[in-house]
């Protein structure tokens, strides 16, 4: 089945600490429909306010959306395949309601970058926590110091590989009957505001969907606090 899943991510930093987040998603499957398919409310809160040996971090999450959501950047639980043939109309009427817990670890070290996160995801019409995890590790093609922003240097371009999958639930938790995916990352820094992701994922168990392709586009916008603040005193 051919089809798109699309995340737009808005995050304010409000700290040094801490940091809010709302997601809207939605897809398109190829032959069928279009259709919005939530959103999410997340707050990511640094455990510590210095870098450390290894630095960690805690992610609340409140999503309000469907069963017709096919953006697989993460994965808790049990999946099949065959969740993914089921037409939009059936999936949009299954409403899911789920707090989302995550705990990130990360350490760099000359240049690469180590990082792996455990998720608990709860969703609230009573069905058991799910669980998850994700590894990755990445580093630039170069890191080399120069002056000011190269877009065609290698250090503006980083890659790596990323691992994750689902862990079951509270009622079956293991690697049983659960979806895992192993791809490759690129990254490419075009300024110092601008970047371009994109990587290929494969599926590793039956579970799994064959193929994916991840592309994304990160855009930090300049000055945004101040700006924030003029328009709510209007000047």
């Amino acid at each position: 089945m051919d089809l798109l899943g699309s995340q737009m991510e808005l995050e304010y930093r409000v700290t040094n600490w801490w940091a809010t987040q709302v997601q809207f998603n939605g897809q398109t499957t190829w032959n069928d429909s279009t259709i919005f398919t939530g959103y999410t409310w997340s707050n990511k809160f640094k455990l510590f306010p210095d870098n450390h040996w290894v630095n960690s971090a805690l992610i609340v999450e409140w999503e309000d959306g469907n069963a017709a959501d096919k953006c697989v950047a993460e994965i808790e639980g049990h999946a099949a395949e065959e969740d993914f043939a089921l037409s939009n109309n059936e999936l949009r009427s299954i409403h899911e309601h789920e707090l989302e817990m995550k705990l990130i670890i990360s350490r760099d070290y000359k240049g690469w970058n180590f990082a792996g996160n455990v998720i608990a995801a709860k969703n609230l019409t009573g069905q058991p926590w799910e669980f998850g995890y994700s590894l990755g590790v990445s580093r630039p093609l170069s890191t080399d110091e120069v002056d000011g922003h190269c877009v065609f240097c290698r250090r503006s371009i980083s890659a790596g590989l990323e691992f994750y999958g689902g862990l079951g639930d509270a009622h079956s938790f293991g690697l049983q009957n659960t979806p895992h995916y192993l791809g490759p990352e690129m990254s490419w820094k075009l300024t110092d505001r601008l970047a371009v992701k994109v990587g290929p994922h494969f599926g590793l168990t039956p579970q799994s969907q064959h193929f994916l392709e991840h592309f994304g586009v990160i855009y930090d916008l300049p000055k945004f606090n101040q700006r924030t603040a003029k328009l709510f005193h209007g000047h």
